[in-house]
């Protein structure tokens, strides 16, 4: 049974104890998903694997920054890629940065998956998710997430819901927007929200 704080122990998961697979996997497993019957809304718990960015000129690389989420199902079975270890197919590892594969034949051993976002021969590369915006009050809000705090960081776990095959966040987050004399943004190297006076 789903407990307000079994949700609550998930929400503020340590990444360094998570990592060290000291959160006990019946937490992950039993909230991995939610169903709200009354709202009608399945709630799936996801890892943070981009956060946003600030848009850089100077960033040759992407200088536009991130305006949403790049996330991934969380699960408790998918573990790093062994090359002695046999997989069957449609075994999970993650390689790489953090990437997810699932394998694509039998008997597959020592064939690492590419360590990049792409399949090859024998893995097939798991597509993140991209989230859309917000899920507020009953509205679904598509919107740039740099508007709006608190930012979350690579390895947070946080709720979402799907919608029209679009993902949000399911949470309420402050609006900073960035007009008028002053307003609110966040502080990417402190992880602060802040004042801005113009």
């Amino acid at each position: 049974m789903i407990t307000r704080e079994i949700v609550d122990r998930v929400i503020n998961i340590d990444v360094a104890a998570r990592r060290e697979q000291l959160i006990p996997s019946e937490i992950i497993q039993k909230t991995k998903a939610v169903r709200f019957p009354d709202l009608g809304l399945l709630i799936k718990w996801v890892v943070i694997v981009r956060g946003l960015k600030y848009a850089d000129p100077a960033d040759e690389d992407n200088p536009e920054g991130y305006s949403n989420y790049r996330v991934r199902l969380l699960t408790a079975s998918d573990p790093a890629w062994d090359s002695e270890t046999t997989y069957n197919t449609g075994d999970n590892v993650i390689y790489g940065d953090n990437y997810s594969y699932s394998s694509k034949i039998d008997e597959n051993l020592n064939r690492p998956p590419t360590g990049e976002p792409s399949s090859n021969g024998y893995w097939e590369y798991q597509e993140e998710i991209t989230v859309s915006g917000l899920a507020m009050e009953g509205s679904y809000l598509s919107t740039d997430l740099r508007d709006w705090s608190r930012w979350f960081a690579k390895d947070d776990i946080i709720p979402l819901v799907e919608r029209n095959n679009n993902w949000y966040i399911w949470q309420t987050l402050t609006p900073c927007g960035s007009e008028g004399v002053c307003s609110l943004r966040w502080n990417e190297t402190d992880n602060r929200l802040m004042s801005v006076y113009k």
